[in-house]
């Protein structure tokens, strides 16, 4: 079974990680295509994927036909059996050749902006697609946007396995300047994005300064080629200057893995907006960070109870703050949160449950393309 993976410089990093263990766990042969710029394929390898299954190409963006060229070079000389997209612009670019004999998915893991709807129904009437969506929230849109029943499937996250890092969290803490002590570090989890409302995080942390003065917070800038993400980035930064003591907030570069931030971290807050991936939430809860999170369908997905997570209003950054405090304050409380996310973690999420469904959705669509998809995952 020979698989083609398509990624571009609007696919989640996040998502990434995913795309890394089904290379590693689902046994098939795996090609990834990267479209766009060079730093999609650096950012894959950053995530895990081997580059010795990675290919380049150069293409500004689905509009392209550098890019339509290169998947109809890459799959021809390849012969897939499957071609999976993880994310819109992929979609595109591998949706215009209709001669093609692969079986084809697209993985989704945020909102479609309605460009974006419009191009999936479009693709969707010029060949069969099966969409996989990474939250329920976004398979219910996908059906009432009118796609088929029997080509939508709904699979749940995972934790990603843990590699070594590539720094030790004592040499981060030296290039921060983090104070070797009992200040609480705050980690604003996820990397940029429209709708992970970071901003929030910022503001909750400047509430917590008030009552820790020595607190830092850290947030991870991921990877900026994608225009959206650059301007968002830029406004995050803007707004962390206006908010907060300048001391206070830590910019740490794409290529420090989430594993190093999160080993100096205390507590995690995750803010989203909306449904969005909740993969770094999964990476806290393994690693023991406590976590507070805004109260989203993929997140109460995720916590299921209220042992395993705090869940807060949507843009509020007081009762972020609140229960912040809370944990940070209640060493017991957050070690009993720390056990009750481990153990849901391993339950429900783990690394082998993800691959899994993947290999048997790639399995059963190899034998029987025809079978509806929801009942596959």
């Amino acid at each position: 079974m020979r698989i083609l993976h398509i990624i571009d410089s609007s696919t989640p990093e996040d998502v990434l990680l995913t795309l890394a263990l089904i290379t590693r766990q689902v046994e098939a042969q795996h090609q990834v295509l990267a479209l766009g710029h060079q730093s999609v394929m650096r950012a894959a390898i950053a995530a895990g994927v081997n580059e010795n299954v990675i290919s380049f190409a150069r293409a500004t963006g689905w509009w392209d036909p550098a890019g339509w060229h290169s998947v109809h070079q890459t799959y021809y000389f390849y012969q897939p059996d499957h071609l999976h997209c993880w994310g819109y612009w992929a979609l595109v670019a591998a949706a215009l050749p209709k001669r093609l004999a692969a079986v084809r998915m697209v993985s989704l893991h945020t909102q479609p902006t309605p460009a974006e709807l419009w191009l999936l129904r479009m693709a969707s009437r010029r060949s069969r697609w099966f969409v996989l969506c990474g939250t329920q929230d976004l398979f219910e849109q996908m059906r009432r946007a009118g796609l088929l029943r029997d080509q939508l499937a709904y699979v749940p996250p995972a934790v990603p396995e843990i590699t070594s890092p590539r720094i030790a969290p004592a040499q981060l803490r030296e290039i921060l300047e983090l104070p070797a002590d009992d200040h609480p570090v705050i980690f604003l989890g996820g990397t940029p994005h429209v709708h992970n409302r970071q901003d929030q995080g910022l503001w909750a942390a400047a509430i917590l300064q008030h009552i820790y003065p020595q607190a830092h917070a850290l947030i991870r800038l991921g990877h900026l080629d994608h225009a959206p993400v650059q301007a968002h980035v830029q406004r995050l930064l803007e707004f962390a200057q206006d908010l907060a003591h300048p001391g206070m907030m830590h910019f740490v570069e794409p290529d420090i893995p989430v594993q190093t931030v999160l080993q100096t971290t205390d507590i995690m807050l995750f803010t989203p907006d909306q449904d969005v991936d909740v993969t770094v939430m999964l990476q806290a809860m393994a690693a023991g960070i406590p976590v507070v999170a805004t109260r989203v369908p993929g997140t109460v997905n995720i916590v299921d109870d209220s042992h395993s997570a705090i869940l807060t209003p949507v843009e509020e950054p007081w009762p972020l703050a609140t229960a912040a405090h809370q944990l940070i304050g209640n060493p017991q409380q957050a070690e009993e949160q720390v056990i009750a996310a481990r153990r849901r973690v391993e339950t429900e999420f783990s690394s082998a449950r993800l691959a899994e469904r993947f290999a048997s959705i790639y399995r059963q669509l190899y034998v029987a393309p025809q079978q509806p998809l929801a009942m596959l995952a």
